[in-house]
């Protein structure tokens, strides 16, 4: 099992903000963002299974959804 956190300071984002040259539709962005994730890991006989889910913090104020991700990864080796 493992347990990880990342943090981040974004400048801009144009998805977000807009381009920064001219006017257009933009919301107001959270600078400070970061991730908590946390997987867990198996192996048996040739197969390994990694199962993974991670919580986004908000990216602009008014997000009405949260960052919510998983992944499943399944490995065949000999």
């Amino acid at each position: 099992m493992a347990i990880a956190a990342y943090g981040s300071y974004v400048f801009n984002d144009i998805t977000i903000d807009g381009n920064t040259f001219a006017d257009s539709h933009s919301v107001d962005l959270i600078n400070e963002q970061g991730i908590v994730s946390i997987s867990l890991a198996m192996d048996w006989k040739s197969w390994g299974f990694i199962l993974s889910s991670q919580k986004a913090s908000d990216a602009f104020e008014g997000q009405e959804n949260s960052g919510y991700f998983g992944g499943l990864s399944i490995i065949y080796h000999q």
